[in-house]
């Protein structure tokens, strides 16, 4: 009798235990919204995304008719956001550098847009 409700209670706690790791969800939080500009005029539109528990953070990047979502990669200086395809931005001060298909000699500088 005794081993069974030792089994009983091992039980319920397992229960608890899983609907408390369910019952928490992240929710996706905007943080912020940039515009930078090169010399041509050409824009690009950053939007800055976190995950609520603060553990991932990502950009929506709209640049030349295409939208892009890059998450937060590990950088010694600035902040840097890579899919490992298509395109990394990398963002230091008020300057964002874009790396297409991670090619750097092909690297394009863009401006904070301050007119705005």
């Amino acid at each position: 009798m005794r081993k069974i409700k030792c089994l009983s209670i091992y039980f319920l706690l397992f229960i608890y235990a899983c609907l408390e790791c369910y019952s928490y969800a992240l929710d996706v939080e905007k943080d912020a919204q940039s515009i930078f500009v090169d010399n041509k005029k050409e824009e690009i539109i950053l939007t800055f995304y976190s995950l609520s528990d603060k553990s991932l953070s990502f950009i929506k990047l709209i640049y030349q008719g295409k939208e892009y979502t890059l998450p937060q990669v590990v950088s010694a200086d600035g902040a840097r956001f890579d899919d490992g395809r298509d395109i990394a931005i990398w963002l230091k001060g008020d300057r964002l550098y874009l790396d297409k298909n991670n090619q750097t000699f092909q690297r394009k500088e863009f401006f904070l847009d301050t007119s705005k």
